[in-house]
């Protein structure tokens, strides 16, 4: 029996390292050099913020630095209780770029930053849209490396893997989980050739879309009780026909989502279940093979070694799996420019995720609900 179970974790393991070797050879920067359309079309810059104060000054002035002429940002207050809006506004006095507008109460059925977000859309003059979070810094050419990297993929809809900044040892634990679970779970190159649109992917702090896709796809209105915003628009761009593509943005723009361990917590925890289409049966999978893959060796190889026991299937193999492991988190950390210590700390990395997703089905079933900057959202199950 043990032999079965080790072929089959050894397969599944091999088959995540080969689809993450070929994500990361799929995955593309877009250039930062070469044509632009000869008449520019405007970049509507859209930033939802709410209490994001320590953010959103670099944000802001990294957009306006962009050697992009032809855009506007306009940044929306959403509700915050900080200083974010007194900082925008001073930054709006000296820049006919920027506007800075007031968020409308939140109405019944919507999450906080779709509402904001669907309020910046309607506001926006460009014929494309950037929706982009507060805690973003963005290089002088993320609009137009991204503008071109569109046009190279033919892409009506545009997202960026960000660099994802760390400073605190937990920033540096956990959040590589990022990269390696959408690059070692998600076949990238069926993402356009697989018509289905739960076959789409995005993430948040850089979604570069055509306002006629947007408006076709029925904008934020069309996912405005979804937490996970940023797949759920992917999905319905694509599934009203339009086309959406991937690249390296790690040139082009960073992001500090979280700050220590309990922001990351909550954080996770809030976009995990709906990652997982809140589905009870594929939060139960992602936890079984997490275990199988990625945590269980480690307890073959410490009783084998306690015990002195070094046989192939309970010593040999899983420490394969565990090599395997970690050469797959270095070459994410590598490539993403993460900690080079990220492999050695997999094993809490992976084992804390799943503990995450648990607590994401348990807020999202019991409760208030999940919260997010000071709201609380139930979503229940959805088959």
């Amino acid at each position: 029996m043990l032999a079965l179970y080790q072929t089959v974790v050894t397969f599944l393991i091999l088959a995540v390292f080969l689809n993450l070797l070929n994500n990361l050879r799929l995955l593309r920067k877009p250039p930062v050099e070469g044509l632009l359309p000869p008449d520019l079309p405007m970049v509507s810059v859209l930033v939802p913020a709410r209490n994001e104060e320590r953010n959103i000054g670099s944000c802001v002035s990294s957009l306006l630095a962009q050697d992009y002429p032809s855009k506007e940002v306009i940044v929306l207050d959403d509700d915050s209780s900080d200083r974010t809006a007194s900082i925008v506004e001073e930054m709006a006095a000296r820049s006919r770029e920027l506007t800075l507008v007031k968020g409308k109460p939140l109405p019944p059925g919507w999450i906080g930053k779709n509402y904001a977000c669907y309020q910046l859309a309607q506001l926006a003059h460009g014929e494309w849209l950037l929706f982009t979070d507060a805690d973003t810094v963005h290089s002088p050419c993320s609009i137009s490396a991204s503008l071109r990297g569109a046009i190279q993929e033919e892409a009506d809809f545009l997202s960026l893997i960000p660099h994802i900044v760390t400073g605190s040892f937990w920033e540096k634990v956990l959040l590589p989980v990022i990269p390696f679970g959408l690059l070692g779970f998600w076949p990238l190159g069926l993402m356009n050739s697989i018509p289905h649109p739960r076959v789409a992917m995005a993430l948040g702090p850089f979604m570069l879309v055509k306002k006629e896709a947007y408006l076709k796809a029925g904008g934020y209105e069309a996912i405005r009780d979804n937490i996970v915003d940023d797949i759920a628009l992917a999905r319905e761009v694509k599934r009203t026909g339009g086309r959406i593509a991937l690249m390296d943005g790690t040139d082009l723009v960073s992001v500090r989502f979280y700050r220590n361990f309990w922001e990351i917590w909550n954080g996770l925890s809030k976009s995990i279940f709906g990652a997982l289409d809140y589905s009870l049966f594929t939060a139960a999978l992602y936890i079984a093979v997490g275990w199988s893959l990625f945590i269980y060796p480690y307890f073959l190889v410490f009783q084998s070694v306690a015990f002195r026991e070094f046989n192939l299937l309970t010593f040999w193999v899983p420490s394969f799996q565990i090599g395997l492991a970690w050469l797959m988190h270095y070459k994410v950390a590598k490539r993403f420019k993460l900690s080079r210590l990220v492999p050695f700390f997999s094993f809490l990395t992976i084992g804390l995720t799943l503990l995450m997703i648990i607590n994401s089905v348990r807020c999202s079933l019991i409760g208030k609900g999940l919260a997010w900057k000071g709201r609380y959202y139930n979503v229940g199950v959805r088959r």
